[in-house]
């Protein structure tokens, strides 16, 4: 049985597939570092939760060191620990109940 295409065609079939899933993997490694790049000096970076240090520092009155360790020793305060923001939210909810009773012995 003769062959369909010639060896030649099919060399360059194989290099022009190569060619496109290398451009195909170039293009999603800059995609991808350009949808992760770290954000720009100033900018404050994307939280997963809605966070208001006004409230939090200024109404509940929690301090900067409470969450972030390393506030006064490097030049990054550093993100605060998942376990860091359910105390702080439980702390707060304590201090809002000491604010509305007199008294927690009867």
């Amino acid at each position: 049985m003769a062959q369909v295409f010639h060896p030649a065609g099919i060399l360059v079939l194989k290099l022009c597939l190569i060619a496109a899933l290398g451009l195909a993997s170039a293009g999603g490694v800059t995609l991808y570092r350009a949808l992760h790049s770290p954000p720009a000096p100033g900018d404050a970076p994307w939280q997963p939760i809605p966070f208001s240090h006004k409230h939090h520092v200024g109404d509940d009155g929690i301090d900067c060191r409470y969450c972030h360790a390393s506030v006064e020793t490097a030049a990054f305060a550093g993100i605060p620990a998942s376990s860091r923001r359910c105390t702080s939210r439980t702390t707060a909810r304590i201090r809002a109940a000491s604010r509305t009773s007199t008294s927690f012995i009867s």
